[in-house]
């Protein structure tokens, strides 16, 4: 994937061709059975025509047998229709602000129009260009918008993000960039589109199952160009603060709610039998709450700390505010007015029901799950540590108990007890490791000589526990001797390839 990435930045123009004779493969596949039907009818007429003697008439009718085959086929892939994202529609008669939107921005980009807005319960904001049968003679634009994103951003950075997505809508102006780069979902709809038996069906769907993977990973370089494109189309219409604010929130909201705000609710089955909350009906009052701004500044650091993989086809936010001005990022204002509010009116309030109700089907009988084995480890837990000041726990049994009290008991708490464990001696390196990357976290720094004993009683801990204390030696100020952890983890790995 790395020598693909590279291929394609040195060599765009040829990477480009490569992707468009791809694309242009899989096309005449899907004409294959109507091109191939209308040539057999051709030469069938023909021959018969000719035909005099008993076998001319007998290839006559292999042809016709061929032909007829071929028409079934064409006529299997006709038939067939392909799947587009789930969602709850949202009409223009009863969002007419939504619309007037999306229609202005169509026409400022002279972009074909969009025909249908969906809303889902993910946080996303996405605009598929699909074909609508088996063979590619028309296609419907289908805008995705996330009821979590709406939720989370102010309607004038909504504007900036559609823009960014009406922006790359195949059109003259931006072909063959969004052409090929709209082909890769296509071809995995097509993929799921053509999945069953059927004349046209079955060669079709073992074509694209090997095919759109294939197309996909060759084309992830198109598709970053692709967003670095539409962050530039984005400054036609708006000032670029505005635009680099609306990306920036919309990349950090993303990442608090995904991989924060929805798995601390989850968690908190370890108290409650039932959810006290709903997520949808108050994300907005757990976004105000509980992402306040140092929380918000250390999500901006690792985003920005992040690299971006050879196989993901998103930039890094970095990568985008030095394509967009080169300026520093900086820590956008939270929007007083969402643009669900905004935009969706009436509609906001039931739409919020709808998706607690599939939130509640789709967890509640996980988060029972999670209640009752919360309860039988916290008793597991108590048990344990009423063993712990007489030291009789066995090896595992200290092991557990480093992992329940991580799990269940709150930072200050947690220290008491770990610091305990260490006062047992224990001879398992996994529980010098854990409690040392805890103390560590907690910026403590007992957590040095536990992760210096796990090192001590297993090497294989020495890259990690280095890394670990490194950052909290450059944390602290202690560059040099952060530094020569850093050199230590590095030695360590270099003789253990050359070993």
């Amino acid at each position: 994937m790395a020598k693909l990435h590279n291929f394609a930045h040195r060599a765009p123009l040829v990477h480009v061709a490569l992707a468009a004779a791809l694309a242009a493969g899989a096309y005449l596949v899907l004409f294959l059975f109507p091109v191939l039907t209308l040539g057999l009818l051709v030469q069938t007429a023909t021959d018969a025509l000719t035909a005099e003697t008993n076998s001319d008439w007998l290839a006559v009718a292999v042809l016709a047998t061929l032909c007829a085959l071929s028409a079934w086929a064409s006529v299997d892939i006709w038939r067939t229709r392909t799947r587009g994202p789930a969602g709850q529609p949202l009409s223009r008669a009863r969002h007419p602000d939504l619309w007037a939107r999306i229609d202005q921005l169509c026409a400022d980009y002279a972009a074909p129009a969009v025909d249908e807005v969906l809303l889902t319960n993910r946080f996303e904001l996405d605009l598929e260009h699909r074909p609508v049968r088996g063979l590619p003679l028309s296609h419907r634009n289908t805008l995705t918008l996330g009821l979590p994103l709406a939720m989370s951003v102010a309607p004038e950075h909504l504007g900036v993000l559609l823009a960014r997505r009406i922006s790359m809508l195949p059109r003259r102006g931006n072909w063959p960039l969004a052409w090929l780069v709209q082909l890769r979902l296509g071809w995995h709809r097509y993929a799921q589109a053509f999945d069953g038996w059927g004349p046209g069906r079955s060669p079709m769907g073992l074509f694209f199952d090997w095919y759109a993977p294939l197309y996909s990973r060759f084309t992830v370089a198109l598709a970053r160009r692709a967003e670095f494109t539409a962050d530039r189309n984005a400054q036609r219409l708006h000032d670029d603060w505005t635009v680099e604010e609306a990306i920036t929130l919309a990349v950090i909201r993303k990442a608090f709610v995904e991989n924060k705000l929805w798995p601390a609710l989850l968690r908190m089955s370890v108290k409650y039998a039932e959810p006290p909350l709903l997520p949808f009906s108050n994300l907005e009052e757990l976004l105000e709450k509980e992402l306040d701004a140092d929380r918000a500044h250390r999500l901006l650091d690792g985003l920005l700390a992040a690299k971006a993989a050879d196989d993901t086809f998103m930039p890094t936010l970095r990568q985008r505010w030095t394509a967009l001005s080169g300026n520093r990022p900086r820590l956008p204002t939270a929007p007083a007015t969402s643009a669900a509010a905004r935009l969706l009116h009436a509609t906001l309030e039931p739409a919020q029901a709808h998706f607690d109700k599939l939130w509640l089907k789709t967890n509640l009988q996980r988060w029972h799950d999670q209640h009752s084995r919360s309860r039988n480890d916290q008793r597991r837990l108590e048990e344990l540590l009423r063993q712990v000041p007489e030291e009789l726990l066995s090896k595992d049994e200290i092991w557990e108990c480093t992992v329940l009290v991580r799990q269940y008991m709150g930072q200050e708490k947690a220290l008491e007890l770990y610091k305990a464990l260490l006062a047992t001696q224990p001879s398992d390196p996994r529980v010098y490791f854990s409690i040392g990357s805890f103390l560590l976290s907690c910026r403590d720094a007992q957590g040095v000589p536990a992760l210096e004993t796990a090192m001590r009683m297993d090497q294989r801990y020495t890259p990690d526990a280095c890394e670990l204390i490194s950052e909290f030696m450059s944390f602290t100020g202690e560059r040099r001797q952060a530094r020569s952890y850093r050199k230590r983890a590095t030695h360590y790995s270099d003789d253990e390839a050359a070993a």
